[in-house]
């Protein structure tokens, strides 16, 4: 049976990978842009890993919070992936937004999974709030990605 923890879990992982793969490649990139984005892309996932847990316990989910908060911990001493890693290592803004929005897609997804999986309606509630939230970062992603072909005081979002 899969309980609220493990669905949190699941999700805090993703979460956690998704700053560690925007941290490491703040400190690689060449790219002052770029690393601007990731330094704002790490920010941003830090904040849902804890928004997270802040949430669950507020809609009344049967959790341990200490228990994220060290599983959270746990995660964060894990490196990002390789492979990622290496995609971004240039710099350049579009493979940097390609990169950033297929993980925020796999988000979405992974938050639609969780609460198909959601038996209490607190939960159901909090993954509903979620997907929306993920589905609104892909959305300001895609913007971003459509202004690289314009100019530059035509951009909004960089």
């Amino acid at each position: 049976m899969t309980t609220v923890t493990s669905i949190l879990k699941q999700a805090l992982a993703h979460e956690t990978q998704g700053a560690a793969i925007y941290s490491q490649a703040a400190e690689i990139t060449t790219h002052d842009e770029s690393r601007m984005l990731f330094l704002e892309l790490a920010q941003m996932e830090e904040g849902h890993a804890k928004q997270l847990i802040d949430r669950a316990a507020k809609a009344g989910a049967d959790v341990d919070c200490d228990e994220l908060k060290q599983f959270v911990d746990a995660e964060e001493e894990k490196p990002a992936p390789p492979q990622m890693l290496q995609e971004i290592a240039n710099g350049d803004m579009r493979g940097v937004l390609n990169v950033a929005l297929r993980f925020e897609q796999e988000a979405v997804q992974n938050y639609r999974t969780l609460l198909e999986m959601a038996q209490s309606n607190e939960m159901k509630i909090l993954c509903q709030e979620l997907v929306q939230e993920e589905e609104d970062h892909v959305k300001q992603i895609e913007r971003t990605l459509l202004s690289l072909d314009w100019g530059i005081e035509e951009r909004p979002d960089l």
